[in-house]
């Protein structure tokens, strides 16, 4: 049974992957197959090239997310883990992801104790905190605060969250929505261009670093998104 329902995700999970590289190639080669069915100016050649670069920059990233899911799959060693200096870290992640939660009237705000150090791969933990940021801003209510905070664990190890006040996620779609393309019916509609990857890619990265990611959410109190970082090694090692 666990090999079926394995087999049958996966399955769903290549076709959402080719109906997503379907859509802009198609759309790719109708722009290019107008532009060239009959002369025209250098400007509107120009437009028409700039007109593709989102949509190339759209499979860029989709590719290269789905790349790292089939690396972690295959077991290859992707982790380069080494002291991070946590308040830093998280201080420039608030300064440019604030730009973006006050473009939507909301507030980003940081909570970090002192200074913290976490011993994480430094590339991952910056698309960690990206991806949760993005979605926390996504789902805000408006006019709501994101807080982006960090904590030491009695073990020696780091906890990073990130808190938003917006619509709970129902307990049925908290035991999926790390899934690969798993997204709730509302953020279907809402936003046709995302790929649903993000929060698998955070669950894959944190399984490489020996730590877990969980969610809390229910009514009357805001969505958490925890990251939970194991201690750094005795020996200091990678």
């Amino acid at each position: 049974d666990r090999l079926q329902d394995a087999f049958t995700r996966l399955s769903g999970f290549s076709s959402d992957v080719a109906h997503d590289l379907r859509v802009p190639i198609h759309s790719l080669l109708t722009t290019t197959q107008v532009t060239l069915a009959r002369p025209r100016s250098a400007d509107e050649y120009r437009a028409a090239l700039e007109a593709t670069v989102p949509v190339y920059e759209r499979m860029s990233r989709l590719i290269d997310n789905i790349l790292f899911l089939a690396r972690t799959d295959q077991g290859q060693p992707l982790l380069h883990a080494g002291p991070i200096a946590l308040q830093d870290k998280l201080t420039s992640a608030a300064d440019f992801f604030g730009i973006l939660a006050e473009e939507r009237g909301l507030e980003l705000v940081l909570h970090v104790p002192g200074p913290m150090q976490l011993w994480a791969d430094d590339i991952l933990v910056t698309r960690m905190v990206a991806n949760l940021v993005t979605n926390a801003v996504r789902h805000a209510r408006d006019g709501s605060t994101i807080v982006l905070s960090a904590a030491a664990t009695a073990d020696g190890g780091c906890e990073i969250a990130v808190a938003n006040d917006g619509d709970p996620i129902p307990p049925e779609q908290q035991a999926r929505i790390f899934e690969r393309r798993y997204r709730g019916a509302g953020d279907r509609s809402k936003d046709p261009a995302r790929s649903g990857l993000g929060l698998a890619i955070v669950q894959s990265a944190m399984a490489l670093h020996g730590g877990s990611v969980r969610v809390d959410s229910g009514p009357g109190r805001p969505t958490v998104f925890t990251l939970v970082f194991p201690p750094p090694p005795a020996d200091g090692g990678p």
